[in-house]
């Protein structure tokens, strides 16, 4: 009877499983800051608000979609200027970098 309830004890605190930050997609509660935060440092003084919500909404859309990777959204979360994304582009795979690509570009006709 003692052995049971050690196993039963043992059993509920196991738990999930690590979440592996290269593999595990950030999701909608992530995306969302992290394109809030890529259009701040895009943002040119003065671009037209429809604009603006097109190319958050490209970043967004395509992080959710296309699952990018809680390594990649920290790292575009992270960035001081926008000139440094190429290091966090290469945590997206080359259909993500592809989609997000065409994203912008019809964000922005």
């Amino acid at each position: 009877m003692r052995a049971v309830l050690v196993l039963g004890l043992l059993a509920g605190c196991a738990g999930a499983a690590p979440v592996d930050p290269a593999t595990t997609p950030a999701g909608t509660a992530r995306c969302e800051p992290m394109a809030d935060h890529l259009l701040a440092l895009l943002r040119p003084a003065g671009a037209e608000p429809a604009a603006s919500g097109a190319i958050r909404a490209a970043f967004r859309d395509r992080c959710v979609a296309d699952g990018w990777t809680l390594d990649a959204e920290r790292c575009f979360t992270a960035l001081a200027a926008i000139d440094h994304a190429d290091r966090c582009a290469t945590l997206l795979t080359i259909a993500q970098r592809d989609g997000f690509q065409q994203a912008i570009e019809a964000a922005l006709k």
